[in-house]
């Protein structure tokens, strides 16, 4: 089967369209070795802005979806990987990178993460932890029953310590101890 590329056009917008026998697909390769290259992109452009230049306040580019190489070795052993890039561009700013999902699957955020309507940011395979507003308080749960919420930091840059515990089958807290003993 060969694949079947179409192409339609309505009265006030443009769309692709794959399709063929089996899943829809589009490929964007480029043949590279350098690390943090851009093997590919899909931009989003206003052609009512003014500038053509790339990073300007009046750019017509004002989003992008890109992938970039990853490679520590010149990709000697032809095995890269890629990050996934998201940019925007706000009014009467410049486009700017604002979330990257990394080669290894970690999510990195460069702007403040704002959640509307009273959800939550949930952790855990089972949503173990959440932390939420209600727009009037702000609440830090553990879902797990009989589980703690503990505090720690990097002390010396060696090892997590443990500053702070909420114990959940007592209601203590404990500031310094892993097994507070009273109320605080």
């Amino acid at each position: 089967d060969s694949p079947q590329y179409v192409t339609a056009f309505y009265s006030s917008e443009t769309v692709l369209s794959v399709y063929g026998s089996g899943a829809g697909a589009i490929h964007v390769a480029r043949a590279s070795n350098t690390d943090d290259d851009t093997l590919g992109e899909f931009s989003f452009v206003n052609t009512e802005n003014s500038s053509t230049a790339y990073n300007n306040v009046a750019a017509k580019r004002v989003a992008q979806m890109k992938a970039r190489l990853e490679t520590t070795d010149s990709n000697d052993g032809d095995d890269s990987g890629a990050h996934l890039i998201f940019e925007t561009k706000p009014e009467a700013g410049a486009i700017a990178e604002r979330m990257r999902i990394t080669s290894a699957g970690h999510l990195n955020i460069t702007e403040n993460i704002n959640l509307l309507d009273n959800k939550a940011v949930t952790l855990g395979t089972d949503g173990d932890a959440q932390i939420w507003s209600d727009g009037s308080n702000t609440y830090i749960r553990n879902n797990t029953s009989n589980q703690d919420i503990v505090f720690q930091v990097n002390d010396d840059g060696s090892a997590a310590t443990e500053v702070m515990r909420i114990d959940a089958s007592t209601s203590r807290v404990g500031i310094g101890t892993a097994a507070p003993e009273n109320p605080l």
